[in-house]
């Protein structure tokens, strides 16, 4: 619900109220026993933790040609995820999906 919450005040463009939603928090980490009170540095680091596997490009509707290229892209985002260069990772995404975009799209 909180994340709900969270969502909802950025998609309509209100303001969150941060004290409530960090008190509301606290409160959701001691019924959870969890001792951190910052649970988006927690959610974030989770997700950035997380390892992606890369096996499931053969899944796409692409041409087997671009295949390779998108894997050894997508090794570089992991590489640059673990460097700290989110920067780089939104440019390399974007090119990822750029490519697997244009070869769909070429095929139609």
């Amino acid at each position: 619900m909180l994340d709900y919450y969270d969502a909802s005040c950025e998609l309509s463009g209100n303001s969150i109220e941060v004290q409530n939603l960090n008190k509301a928090c606290g409160i959701v980490n001691q019924l959870l026993s969890k001792n951190s009170d910052d649970w988006r540095a927690e959610t974030e680091k989770a997700v950035l933790d997380k390892d992606f596997p890369i096996s499931s490009v053969q899944k796409l509707p692409i041409k087997p040609a671009i295949i390779p290229i998108i894997k050894e892209r997508l090794e570089e985002v992991q590489r640059a995820l673990k460097a700290g260069a989110n920067l780089s990772n939104v440019i390399l995404c974007g090119s990822i999906l750029e490519a697997a975009l244009a070869s769909v799209a070429g095929d139609r």
